[in-house]
């Protein structure tokens, strides 16, 4: 193949592996672009195991969440049916807000995580107006919406959930993220019941340190650390301060010292200690969650060992790491689906909005 004759397309995409469709999809490329095939080397495009893609290669099913600078989309690949999540984000929205180092933020931290449980990102493209990344669809829905079903999760699951998302924030470390951005509304679970993390748009690359590494206020006022209320320097102590919030919310329904002041939420984060006397929330849970909620960082469960601490406390005993880390337990919870277009899962709020109606 000739890159000289295809630069011109080349340069407004970003390349990602499809696997092994390579030449199916570029063959196709090349009779969208009325190219011709005898420039079409496949042991060239093997070689980079990339091919280009763009917005017309897939079809916008159903509106399945929105936030303020753009909508994410179920979406189905033409070629071969496939489904994805395509998170399309505004431009002039995120420089507006001078959110716009975000995307590649995201971007550059979905390329350098390898886990099972954090999305992966398939590809990504713009246009003169939006970026769109395609990453995993996760057709369970999120952790949000199930509590907001059923208030509450069961004890076993919580900690089936919560031994995944630690597995995630360890891989996340390993590569020096620091990911800042711990709540249900980000963890979805995909159709096999597992866990996987999404959102990295508060994300801080380049983090070595369980103390330091960054110093920017971000988070939302419910999840903060004591650190970043008092806008402290920060590392990964914080997500493991995340892990802990997380569980108490799943173990009852909302995060501890909920209220709608966010200046005493604030409060309560740095000086209020949490009142296990109102919940049924077991001894060994709670003793975990104490150990995740030390307001100073340097007694923090995980802030010095990171997994390894998480996996030594009595609350994941009977639990199998290894095989958890690998996917080989069997999730408590399997989401009930009709097809690869079911979207149960998600708020009739955004699925509901027919797709013609929308503008991007």
């Amino acid at each position: 193949m000739c890159f000289d004759l295809f630069e011109d397309v080349f340069r407004s995409y970003h390349f990602v592996d499809f696997g092994n469709k390579i030449e199916e999809c570029f063959l196709k490329i090349l009779l969208k672009k009325k190219l011709s095939v005898k420039y079409f080397k496949p042991e060239i495009m093997l070689k980079r195991k990339f091919c280009e893609v763009c917005l017309d290669d897939f079809a916008l099913v159903k509106l399945i969440g929105e936030g303020t600078f753009g909508r994410v989309y179920l979406s189905k690949r033409y070629y071969d049916n496939a489904t994805f999540a395509i998170k399309i984000i505004s431009k002039k929205a995120s420089i507006r807000r001078n959110h716009n180092i975000r995307i590649s933020v995201e971007k550059r931290c979905l390329l350098m995580i390898n886990s099972p449980f954090v999305v992966r990102l398939e590809a990504c493209f713009n246009s003169k107006t939006h970026v769109y990344l395609v990453q995993t669809m996760c057709q369970g829905g999120d952790i949000y919406f199930h509590l907001a079903r059923s208030k509450q999760l069961s004890n076993n699951l919580a900690r089936f959930y919560i031994a995944e998302v630690s597995v995630a924030i360890q891989a996340i470390h390993d590569v020096g993220i620091l990911y800042r951005d711990l709540k249900p509304e980000n963890i979805m679970i995909d159709s096999s019941g597992h866990v996987k993390l999404v959102d990295f748009g508060l994300a801080k690359i380049g983090v070595r340190s369980p103390f330091k590494g960054a110093s920017t206020y971000v988070g939302t006022p419910q999840y903060l650390s004591p650190e970043m209320v008092k806008r402290e320097n920060h590392g990964f102590a914080l997500d493991w301060w995340g892990l802990g919030m997380v569980l108490f919310e799943m173990l009852t329904g909302l995060p501890p010292w909920y209220c709608d002041d966010n200046v005493e939420i604030s409060r309560c984060i740095v000086e209020e200690e949490i009142d296990f006397s109102i919940t049924n929330i077991n001894w060994e849970a709670q003793s975990l969650i104490r150990c995740l909620l030390q307001k100073d960082p340097q007694y923090r469960l995980g802030s010095q060992n990171g997994l390894s601490d998480i996996k030594s406390h009595s609350y994941f005993r009977y639990l199998d790491f290894g095989k958890l880390a690998t996917k080989q337990i069997k999730a408590l919870f399997v989401p009930t689906l009709d097809g690869d277009f079911d979207i149960r899962y998600f708020d009739n709020f955004f699925t509901s909005k027919p797709i013609s109606k929308l503008v991007f």
